[in-house]
């Protein structure tokens, strides 16, 4: 009953990615405009060894190279057979739906495509991301949440990083924290200013955030809240 109007989303979100598409070739369009226009610029030019390796010749070179790989990297064909499968993973609908995709790339063409699509289910947006494992979820949740409320403290939003696989944090080039996976629970490694820095460590924000990421875990494997591990804090 409720899959009805997600089939009609994902019809409205062929419609956004059909749009989408226009525009890419648009942009291929120009790239090939420019790329031409450099090509006829050179051909025009008595070329000798010694102006070829001139730095004039070669920054129009690179750019020619750079426009390529742009061109290139737009290539994206409307028609291709990107979807494998769609299944729920549980036997009533609860307003998730799972895809299966034929590459990487093609998963997150369709995540950045429904995020920016501005698609809702009546009053609610649909939203899409990676499917990742449990564990992965839990490191996640906790980082995404730490990044959210170290901008809170007042740190600079553009100098938190998180790596990909979700197990570490910087601020700039400083470690913050590493966190890693121990049996059912989170295990937290502050680096030594953060695990000295009492006011952070016994905050109630900071409490929360490894509440709700230890609770993932302890639904999925059915054990015990764990406790996070520092040099010199509880946390």
């Amino acid at each position: 009953m409720g899959i009805s109007p997600l089939e009609a989303r994902l019809s409205s979100m062929e419609t956004v990615r059909g749009n989408r598409v226009d525009n890419v070739d648009q942009q291929l369009k120009n790239h090939g405009d420019r790329i031409e226009k450099m090509e006829e610029l050179l051909a025009s030019k008595d070329a000798t060894p010694r102006s070829r390796t001139s730095e004039h010749s070669l920054a129009v070179e690179r750019q020619i190279a750079d426009l390529q790989l742009q061109t290139d990297g737009l290539r994206v064909s409307p028609n291709t057979d990107n979807i494998i499968s769609t299944y729920v993973k549980s036997e009533k609908f609860q307003g998730l739906l799972f895809v299966k995709f034929a590459s990487v790339v093609d998963r997150d063409t369709a995540v950045a495509l429904l995020r920016s699509g501005s698609l809702k289910i009546g009053d609610s947006a649909v939203w899409a991301t990676q499917d990742l494992p449990m564990p992965v979820r839990a490191r996640k949740l906790f980082l995404m949440g730490l990044s959210w409320q170290l901008a809170q403290w007042g740190f600079w939003k553009q100098e938190i990083h998180i790596n990909d696989d979700f197990t570490c944090m910087h601020i700039g080039t400083k470690l913050v924290i590493k966190i890693a996976n121990g049996e059912g629970r989170l295990i937290f490694n502050w680096a030594d200013d953060w695990a000295q820095w009492a006011e952070w460590q016994q905050s109630e924000e900071l409490g929360q955030l490894i509440a709700r990421s230890q609770s993932i875990l302890q639904k999925h494997m059915g054990k015990g809240l764990g406790k996070s591990k520092s040099k010199s804090s509880p946390h």
